[in-house]
């Protein structure tokens, strides 16, 4: 019987590779988070992902844009993470950000962003880049 190769073992039936880029975001006002956006795998649970997060527009000099983004485990439990910007711009979160977002024995399920300014209103935008694997 020969033995199974590596992309074999990591490759369920259903996996396959997710992206979904430059997806909008509703951004809260008053410091509430605005409505979620969720990422799920193909496969069931992610493999692998990576998070990609982008303020477009003029954040204004008092304005603080506060992005979570959440993994919901099999479990159902979730972890997050908050990035905040005064300033617009883009950033992929790092590995050592991606792994306070998975917890050993756990699947993560789905992915889910938020984003929040402080201010009671605002024109600034957010979008969000998820690929993975699942």
């Amino acid at each position: 019987m020969p033995v199974p190769s590596l992309r074999d073992l990591l490759k369920p039936a259903a996996a396959r590779f997710v992206k979904h880029e430059g997806v909008p975001v509703p951004v809260g006002t008053g410091n509430a988070y605005g409505k979620p956006v969720t990422f799920r795998p193909h496969g069931g649970s992610f493999a692998w992902f990576k998070v990609k997060y982008s303020v477009g527009g003029t954040v204004l000099l008092a304005e603080t844009i506060t992005v979570r983004v959440e993994t919901v485990l099999d479990d159902g439990t979730a972890l997050y993470i908050e990035r905040s910007r005064s300033a617009a711009g883009s950033e992929w979160l790092s590995d050592d950000d991606l792994l306070g977002l998975v917890k050993h024995g756990r699947d993560v399920a789905a992915v889910r962003v938020r984003a929040k300014t402080n201010l009671p209103s605002t024109s600034v935008s957010v979008t969000v880049t998820v690929v993975g694997y699942g």
